[in-house]
């Protein structure tokens, strides 16, 4: 089995990827992240179960999961065509992760991609040890 691992940042947006080959097939396991600025917060929003909201005036970065695999002479198949911008083209088994802070509470939520559309697995809420205590 054949490894290859790429990261690189293009316009402040983190992609990695790891890239196998097992016989005939290449497979693409690709992550990128995505910057506070190019998030729209309210249509992210809208995916969260009711109850649970992003605020719209913080930060909130996500990251996005993606495997790729091709049948056959695949190498020069995605090599021809390149990696996608996965966050514009979900397909089912895509998976997601939805980050913002609030105060002294970390929010995270996951979400996968199925049936054309995200739907949340799991929220976790943490609350920061120390926050806002200052050394007087």
């Amino acid at each position: 089995m054949k490894k290859l691992i790429n990261c690189f940042a293009v316009s402040l947006v983190l992609f990695s990827s790891v890239i196998w080959a097992k016989s005939d097939q290449l497979c693409i396991n690709q992550t990128q992240t995505l910057q506070p600025e190019e998030i729209n917060v309210v249509e992210v929003s809208r995916t969260l179960p009711e109850g649970l909201v992003l605020d719209p005036t913080l930060p909130v970065t996500i990251t996005v999961e993606k495997s790729i695999c091709s049948e056959g002479d695949a190498f020069q198949e995605f090599s021809s065509l390149g990696l996608p911008n996965i966050p514009d083209l979900p397909s089912d088994g895509d998976n997601r992760t939805i980050t913002q802070q609030r105060g002294c509470i970390v929010h995270t939520y996951t979400q996968s991609y199925k049936g054309g559309r995200w739907v949340t697995t799991t929220y976790k809420a943490v609350y920061l040890d120390n926050c806002g205590v200052s050394d007087v």
